[in-house]
């Protein structure tokens, strides 16, 4: 028939995508809880947390920065992203590493050495397959750490570090 409306005017909003998320890991030891975060967040953004690393849903009430894993037995790895304007960022990996508890009931034997040998020994007879073991006085790191092998392991431990007469030395022994 002709009639023609007036023309009208909207706008159109085209926002862009929040970044991908800087994230840090964690580590369980034996079994216990596990808090995977993300870091340096940029302020107004928000954060959905999945399963997937591609589609699914997002885990419900898991909007904050951190997600706390329970009870992990088994290395965990779940999906963040930032939402900002209802858009969504890409979704980054964020794992917690199980491992499982390191032999606590140690069998260790030091030495007694002359002062003018270079190294004290310190002797694990039996070493656990994967674990570094290193020696320390105070919070000072001893010589070199070694790796277990399942069999004996030695540190070797530079005199030079030590005082004369009685030293006692921690031994750290942690999956790496």
């Amino acid at each position: 028939n002709g009639c023609v409306s007036l023309p009208q005017r909207v706008n159109v909003i085209i926002n862009a995508l929040p970044q991908a998320p800087e994230v840090q890991n964690a580590t369980v030891c034996g079994s216990g809880n596990a808090t995977l975060q993300v870091v340096n967040a940029p302020s107004g953004v928000g954060f959905r947390w999945y399963t997937d690393a591609v589609g699914g849903s997002p885990i419900a009430g898991a909007s904050a920065a951190t997600f706390t894993l329970n009870n992990v037995t088994q290395t965990t790895t779940r999906y963040v992203a930032f939402v900002q304007n209802n858009c969504e960022g890409p979704r980054v990996a964020v794992t917690a590493f199980y491992f499982s508890n390191v032999n606590t009931g140690l069998t260790i034997n030091g030495s007694s050495v002359c002062a003018d040998s270079p190294n004290a020994i310190i002797t694990i007879p039996i070493s656990e397959i994967g674990v570094n073991y290193q020696a320390f006085l105070g919070t000072t790191a001893l010589g070199t750490g070694v790796t277990g092998n399942g069999d004996l392991v030695q540190l070797l431990i530079p005199t030079s570090a030590l005082a004369l007469g009685q030293n006692t030395l921690t031994i750290r022994a942690n999956f790496p």
